[in-house]
């Protein structure tokens, strides 16, 4: 694929990523129903390197070149890492604490939620295709 087309894709999908998860994160705050405003611009700014870190984690995924094992422990790595460096750590709210326990917590927690969706898709996946087949 030429470099410019790879550009251009990994560019165009992390602007949705970020569309996506600003989006959402707004309207977490106005659902939280908090009179000040639930984002800090330090934290609304780190949400596009996050959409790149996604965008170039489903890249990796999609790719054929890979082993299949790999490119899923590829991307598992890639999104936590990502929300953690990128969503989470710069969070600058007094009431959560930043220390080694609640990263290592909020790494099992999103470790259970990354497995729970990739086997929800996976299965809708593996159903999709065989109603197709029939």
């Amino acid at each position: 694929m030429d470099f410019l087309k790879l550009l251009k894709k990994w560019l165009r999908s992390a602007c949705v990523w970020y569309a996506v998860v600003s989006l959402l994160m707004l309207c977490i705050g106005v659902a939280v129903g908090s009179g000040s405003s639930v984002l800090s611009t330090k934290s609304y700014l780190m949400m596009f390197p996050f959409g790149l870190c996604m965008s170039a984690a489903g890249m990796l995924y999609r790719s054929a070149k890979i082993d299949r094992w790999l490119r899923i422990l590829a991307h598992y790595a890639i999104s936590i890492v990502a929300f953690l460096l990128f969503l989470l750590l710069p969070n600058e709210n007094p009431a959560v604490p930043f220390k080694a326990s609640f990263v290592l917590i909020m790494i099992v927690l999103l470790s259970v939620v990354y497995w729970l969706l990739f086997l929800f898709v996976h299965i809708f996946r593996k159903r999709l295709s065989k109603l197709l087949e029939d």
